[in-house]
């Protein structure tokens, strides 16, 4: 008598049983199996071969499940997925880009964005933060000048915001202040030196001075990180190490500079 063998893999009966046929592509079988079935969902398989496939990152299958397709550019699919997904507000993805790619720091996009000029100021003051910590003068430019639209309309107002912005002050005030305090460093007019002489013989010396200022006081105090950061910059004003060498030229420029740095180390330290 004939003995029946089972079908091979990706193979199943025909109508009458007298030999195998195979599957289609985007079907597969299990030996054995009287009938093929579509692969899983989020793979696919050729003609040629063995098994099914998961669609690498960000392509999905064909609806036949033959092959696999590109995501569009504004979209992404992890590896083995059956649809992609728009990439998320304050990112971008183009055709090149592996991922989505998050907009600089204080810029937005809309969900399914597919450069980076979908970016777009949303908050002016951290992109031009995020901008000045990296160098780029002109990008923190361009931020102020979308960010204030009319009132920015020509160089020397752009400055005159950034000014603002870094000293908490329009400039003919900070320039006041910086000749007030060089005519009488009222900072320092309690420490009278001799001549020739330096009046703090440390950095440690000028920290513990320092610390018992009240503009120092007033950054201990601060119980949110803008509070700390503003009354910071007035402690850098008013102590800067530029003005104390030029009040006095014996002491050494790192004196104050090594308290205003330990200052910042705070203030970073609160900011976190």
């Amino acid at each position: 008598y004939m003995q029946c063998s089972p079908c091979p893999d990706n193979s199943y009966p025909n109508a009458d049983q007298s030999a195998c046929q195979a599957c289609a592509a985007g079907e597969y079988s299990p030996e054995g199996s009287a009938a093929c079935f579509p692969c899983p969902s989020g793979s696919f398989r050729g003609a040629k071969d063995d098994w099914c496939m998961y669609c690498p990152k960000n392509t999905i299958p064909h609806a036949n499940r033959t092959h696999c397709e590109l995501c569009p550019a504004g979209q992404q699919a992890p590896q083995g997925s059956a649809g992609c997904f728009h990439c998320p507000m304050t990112t971008y993805r183009g055709l090149a880009d592996e991922d989505c790619v998050r907009c600089p720091e204080g810029y937005s996009s809309p969900a399914g964005s597919t450069s980076a000029t979908f970016c777009t100021v949303a908050s002016v003051s951290t992109a031009l933060k995020g901008h000045l910590s990296q160098g780029q003068v002109l990008s923190a430019v361009s931020a102020l000048s979308t960010g204030f639209g009319s009132l920015v309309d020509s160089m020397a107002s752009v400055l005159d915001q950034l000014w603002k912005y870094i000293f908490d002050m329009p400039p003919e005030e900070v320039w006041r202040r910086f000749k007030d305090y060089k005519e009488d460093y009222d900072g320092f007019k309690d420490k009278k030196p001799e001549p020739g002489q330096c009046p703090f013989a440390s950095p440690d010396t000028f920290a513990v001075w320092l610390q018992d200022r009240p503009e120092h006081r007033n950054v201990v105090r601060a119980t949110s990180c803008k509070d700390a950061k503003k009354a910071s910059r007035k402690v850098l004003i008013k102590y800067h190490p530029d003005k104390f060498h030029y009040l006095y030229p014996d002491c050494d420029k790192e004196v104050p500079r090594t308290a205003i740095a330990k200052l910042n180390d705070m203030v970073h330290e609160r900011c976190k």
